[in-house]
């Protein structure tokens, strides 16, 4: 990682990922943008320590990595899209997906919601549900 430098894999922690974080920051990501570079460095010192052996059958870490903390995230809210919007949308969507977000309340479950003049509003992909 550039913004880390070149620490062996044993010095990699929270600290060291701090310029990281504040150079993401200044180039205007959210915390939850972070957070999954975040979570590919944590997988990657977890499966250091449990998967990766040297020549000698030894553990590249001896002992499980510290805990790579995760920001806060802010979910976003829900946005209405137009009725223009809501027409171009269906017919990208194959037709099982469009019936099943019509039929079974899909969209209030995962990915959309009804408002109520009956558009369908909008999460941007990947942010959790309010």
């Amino acid at each position: 990682m550039p913004c880390v430098g070149a620490p062996g894999i044993h010095q990699v922690h929270d600290g060291t990922l701090q310029s990281f974080i504040a150079d993401r920051k200044a180039s205007g990501v959210t915390a939850t943008t972070i957070n999954r570079s975040r979570e590919i460095v944590r997988a990657i010192l977890t499966h250091a320590a449990r998967s990766h052996h040297d020549e000698q059958d030894r553990p590249l870490l001896e002992t499980m990595p510290p805990l790579i903390t995760m920001l806060p995230e802010a979910p976003r809210a829900l946005y209405p899209i137009t009725w223009e919007e809501q027409d171009r949308l269906f017919p990208r969507l194959p037709a099982r997906l469009a019936q099943m977000v019509v039929n079974t309340g899909f969209a209030r479950a995962m990915s959309a919601d009804w408002s109520g003049d009956g558009r369908l509003l909008f999460r941007r992909l990947g942010e959790a549900s309010s």
